[in-house]
C-alpha cells in the first residue's frame, strides 16, 4: 500500500462518481455497467447485498445476481441521503452511506427504511474500481445501543 496522501477534491469526486454509477446500475439492473466497475486486477470481489445469506466473490455472480436483481425488487424510489463519509488515502476509498428508501418487491409490500452500505475501492491507472461492498438494513425491533459515552 502506498503512504497516505491528503484527499483531493478531485479523487473524492473521482469515488463518488463511481458510486453514483454504481447506483445506477443497481437502478437499472445494468449488468454490464455493474461488472465494469468492479477493480479488473482483483482476481477475488466480495459484493453482499442485504437478502443474500453468503457474499458473491466472482463477476461473472455479479453479473447474474444483477441480472435476476428484477425478480427481488421492482425498484428504489423515494431515496434521501441521510449520512455519507468518504475517506481517500493513497490507492483505496472506503465510503459509508446511509439513505432512506422505499423498496417496490415484485410480489409483496413495499419495505420502507434506511440501508447502510459501505465500499472499498482500489485506484488503477484507468481509475477507481470497487474491491468490496456490503449492505445492510436497520432491523426494526432492535435496541438502539447505548453511545460511548453513556457506558
Amino acid at each position: 500500500m502506498t503512504a497516505t496522501k491528503p484527499m483531493t477534491g478531485s479523487e473524492e469526486e473521482a469515488v463518488t462518481a463511481v458510486m453514483r454509477s454504481f447506483s445506477r446500475a443497481v437502478g437499472t439492473f445494468d449488468a454490464d455497467l455493474m461488472v465494469s466497475l468492479w477493480d479488473p486486477e482483483a482476481e477475488t470481489i466480495v459484493y453482499q447485498p442485504e437478502e443474500l445469506h453468503h457474499a458473491i466473490y466472482s463477476r461473472d455472480a455479479l453479473h447474474s445476481y444483477i441480472r435476476n436483481l428484477p425478480h427481488v425488487i421492482r425498484g428504489l424510489y423515494d431515496t434521501r441521503v441521510v449520512d455519507r463519509k468518504l475517506e481517500v488515502c493513497g490507492e483505496f476509498a472506503h465510503a459509508y452511506v446511509r439513505f432512506w428508501c422505499r423498496i417496490e418487491r415484485p410480489d409483496d409490500e413495499p419495505v420502507d427504511g434506511q440501508v447502510r452500505q459501505t465500499y472499498l475501492l482500489r485506484k488503477r491507472p484507468s481509475g477507481w474500481f470497487f474491491v468490496q461492498y456490503h449492505e445492510s438494513r436497520q432491523v426494526p425491533g432492535f435496541a438502539t445501543p447505548p453511545s460511548r459515552t453513556e457506558m
